[in-house]
């Protein structure tokens, strides 16, 4: 049994953002019932804003409290991440054959951006200039863009796929390991070998 997430090719991701996407899915009979993640991304936006708004307001003890639920925000976030590298996206990828490696290296890329705003962090408690703090907000910045376009991508791709399940075959997912939902599924096919 394999948990790959590349099973079918890798097709552009919709272009479609923010409210119209979210309209394009909030309609019955399945939503919101079948439209996991929605709640934990709005969570994490809004976390997201809410600590660049902390370093842009510059309040005492500002630092300290962005370093302190920054780090607390991704030890969840990891668990998070974790149930869509492991179960989420292996089962929709066997499923409906389609590559979930791009959401994937999205969160990679995030990583490196969490690490530059702990770097910024790190320096700014140091020095305790302006430039140092302004450093700081522009990788609060980046990782916030990052992560807003991560979670639309993620969204386009995913909640329809899993709205389009039929209830009973959603309930199975949300209820059963993931080894067992792929054992029926027929193994994700061999790359071709490249030719010489």
């Amino acid at each position: 049994m394999t948990a790959c997430i590349t099973c079918g090719p890798a097709t552009p991701l919709p272009v479609e953002r923010g409210r119209a996407l979210r309209a394009s899915f909030e309609a019955p009979p399945r939503y919101p019932e079948q439209a996991l993640l929605l709640r934990s991304h709005d969570g994490f936006r809004g976390v997201s804003q809410e600590l660049g708004e902390r370093a842009e307001a510059r309040e005492d003890g500002w630092r300290a409290y962005v370093e302190l639920v920054f780090r607390l925000w991704h030890r969840g976030m990891a668990g998070h991440e974790a149930y869509e590298e492991h179960k989420l996206y292996p089962y929709l990828a066997r499923r409906y054959r389609v590559s979930m490696e791009a959401l994937a290296g999205d969160h990679e890329a995030l990583h490196g951006l969490r690490d530059d705003v702990l770097d910024a962090l790190e320096v700014a408690h140091g020095a305790d200039s302006e430039a140092a703090d302004d450093r700081v907000l522009d990788a609060l910045r980046t990782y916030d863009a990052a992560l807003d376009t991560h979670l639309d991508r993620e969204e386009a791709r995913v909640i329809p796929l899993l709205l389009a399940l039929e209830p009973e075959e959603f309930e199975t997912y949300t209820t059963t390991p993931i080894g067992a939902l792929l054992e029926g599924r027929p193994a994700c096919a061999p790359e071709a070998p490249a030719s010489a």
